[in-house]
């Protein structure tokens, strides 16, 4: 993901749309890019990586048989439709459900998620994305139109953590895949002046350390008991990635705020 950041801003869309295949078929939160590199203008990305994956695909189906290809999928399907609650499990849908239902949070076994929990997960996820689109997307009056220009780490890092948290599945482990988007606000976070940018400053610690920092044992001791305030601090990953993704956010207002106004046709 590195260096996909590093190719979109050099302008190598090609080797960018590679290397962010290779992102995806290591993990799915990566796919979460290829559409938003497509709403940004930068297709060639998208096209890239469409097709290297479609080619890995071709390899591996002429490698090993579409039985094998049919279990797979059959496994992700049945994910898709149910819930592990297990504390290291820092989706959207884990999340709620440990809030709602006070499942356990030392069980690993896949169980239909809850008629409650699961509206929660599709309504709060459904709020997330229109936030995320609307902040990244909405008209840039003044504002650079180029897609491969400063703005693009901070979009990375407002997306990536919700495709992440968005999957049935997210184990904690897979929100350092949002650390190259934090370690991208660095310089709007800098830019930043007196209140506004220490409290950037704090919100970019307390995400690092949200994500970075493993849970205490006490606390997985403690959440066994189905308490709602004992699976929230379990579920602190999944708050650490809220947390970039309203990092990024933020910064990208700044540069939309003091961007210079575009010149008037005569």
């Amino acid at each position: 993901l590195t260096v996909y950041l590093a190719s979109s801003l050099a302008r190598r869309p090609a080797a960018a749309g590679r290397v962010l295949a290779l992102a995806c078929l290591v993990k799915f939160p990566p796919l979460a890019l290829v559409p938003l590199d497509v709403a940004r203008g930068r297709r060639r990305i998208a096209v890239q990586c469409v097709l290297a994956l479609g080619g890995a695909l071709f390899v591996s189906l002429a490698a090993f048989g579409p039985a094998l290809h049919r279990e797979y999928a059959s496994g992700i399907a049945s994910q898709a439709r149910s819930v592990m609650t297990g504390h290291n499990n820092q989706s959207l849908r884990a999340v709620t459900t440990r809030l709602l239902e006070n499942a356990p949070t030392n069980d690993w076994t896949p169980r239909p998620a809850g008629a409650g929990a699961r509206a929660a997960a599709l309504g709060t996820g459904t709020i997330l994305v229109l936030i995320a689109g609307f902040g990244v997307l909405r008209p840039r009056g003044g504002i650079d139109p180029d897609p491969f220009g400063p703005r693009l780490p901070l979009e990375f890092a407002a997306v990536l953590p919700l495709g992440v948290v968005l999957l049935p599945v997210a184990w904690d482990h897979y929100l350092l895949l949002a650390v190259p988007g934090l370690i991208a606000t660095v310089p709007a976070v800098a830019a930043e002046r007196g209140t506004r940018r220490a409290a950037l400053i704090a919100t970019a610690i307390g995400a690092y350390l949200l994500i970075g920092v493993p849970t205490p044992s006490r606390w997985l001791e403690a959440a066994t008991t189905g308490d709602w305030r004992h699976a929230l601090l379990v579920s602190h990953y999944f708050l650490g990635a809220l947390a970039v993704t309203g990092l990024a956010l933020a910064a990208l207002h700044r540069r939309r705020r003091e961007a210079p106004p575009e010149p008037t046709q005569p």
